[in-house]
């Protein structure tokens, strides 16, 4: 199945098997890959493995430091202006 590509293709499948393995490369993408809102934007397999907590703090920390470092370079920015 290609990156590109959330859906089992769309194709005639003349045996069984290919028609399994690729609902299941679907079913692997849907519950480990696709972020869900309604999780919070995590994974079911995030929530499953109680990395939920752990995943929004990080997020948290990150969005946290990039608000500081706009908040530090517009200072510096308008200081240089002076």
């Amino acid at each position: 199945m290609s990156s590109t590509k959330f859906y089992p293709e769309l194709a005639y499948y003349f045996c069984p098997s290919e028609l399994e393995k690729a609902v299941a490369q679907w079913v692997k993408y849907y519950n480990e890959s696709r972020f869900h809102e309604s999780l919070d934007n995590l994974t079911p397999r995030n929530v499953y493995l109680g990395q939920g907590e752990e995943i929004k703090r990080i997020r948290e920390t990150i969005k946290q430091n990039s608000i500081n470092k706009r908040i530090s370079e517009h200072k510096r920015m308008k200081l240089q202006s002076k």
